[in-house]
């Protein structure tokens, strides 16, 4: 564990020279944790390992170090679903974070690797004759945490939250006639806030706020008395869940279209290990990068 106080012993040293000179770094794929994700609840094993992320490195950026993700990915042929759960919690944790990253891996293939001639990076970012990308949607999903979202002095402002959907990458967004949510790949088009379990938008010269309809219903704009109530579900924090009059609880999910947010009953919650819960993830994440 590192000294939280620079004159105290750090690693055998007694004096902490270099302040401006550390970059920390921090490495965290699927396989990390073995078949974690295939064997166990997505939500729970979310939970846990970014638990532990935060005990081992997550806690230098409270203490203003640098740390920087210098390795992750996933296998990005779009089989592996040990790696399709991590990753979707990988990209949440990194958005709320606001964290710098690097991706292994760009190489598409290798002449010669583990005995193998032409052999296939899975993980590369390159097609496997290295003319174009490997995926086009998993980059899509890599870019939406390509821009800052908080830049270096980590400012709350709990007015300014953008909503990323990590299964897509995409943000939750208004349509023209600002009266139900869509997904979009323009991130901070849209300035949004979490008060007192009310999700609200302003536009800088309106302000309304988010409300469900029922199951398999859009989630609307109005009028702020008629606003629902929100809380963050599961060991993930991913579901975003509100209860009807009825007592139903529903979540926030994607509907089948791709892109019009709706409400379902949640799913994948806790123990169940067969149930991918990706679709109703979203993640609440503090910005002060607005345009």
């Amino acid at each position: 564990m590192l000294s939280k106080f620079f004159g105290r012993p750090f690693w055998g040293v007694t004096s902490f020279l270099f302040a401006s000179k550390f970059v920390f770094e921090v490495h965290w794929y699927g396989f990390t944790d073995g078949e974690a994700w295939v064997e166990g609840n997505t939500n729970d094993v979310c939970g846990s390992i970014v638990g532990r992320v935060n005990q081992q490195a997550g806690f230098l950026l409270d203490w203003n170090f640098p740390l920087i993700l210098s390795e992750f990915g996933l296998d990005l042929r779009g089989t592996n679903t040990n790696d399709n759960r991590y990753f979707s919690c990988a990209l949440a944790y990194a958005t709320a974070q606001d964290m710098d990253w690097t991706l292994w891996a760009l190489t598409g293939s290798y002449y010669l690797r583990s005995g193998v001639v032409d052999h296939d990076e899975m993980y590369g970012a390159l097609s496997f004759d290295w003319s174009g990308s490997k995926s086009d949607a998993q980059m899509a999903r890599i870019r939406s945490i390509q821009l800052p979202f908080q830049g270096p002095n980590r400012k709350q402002l709990p007015g300014h939250l953008t909503i990323l959907h990590p299964l897509t990458g995409l943000c939750v967004s208004t349509d023209d006639s600002f009266q139900r949510l869509e997904l979009s790949g323009g991130r901070y088009a849209d300035q949004w806030s979490y008060v007192r379990q009310t999700l609200s938008f302003n536009n800088g010269s309106f302000f309304s706020c988010t409300t469900a309809g029922g199951v398999g219903m859009e989630v609307r704009l109005e009028e702020c008395d008629t606003a629902s109530k929100w809380t963050l579900l599961s060991a993930s924090q991913h579901h975003v869940s509100t209860q009807l009059d009825d007592g139903t609880s529903l979540c926030l999910e994607v509907s089948g279209n791709g892109r019009t947010v709706v409400t379902n009953p949640c799913r994948c919650l806790s123990f169940d290990s067969s149930c991918d819960p990706q679709d109703q993830w979203f993640k609440l994440a503090n910005t002060d990068q607005l345009t």
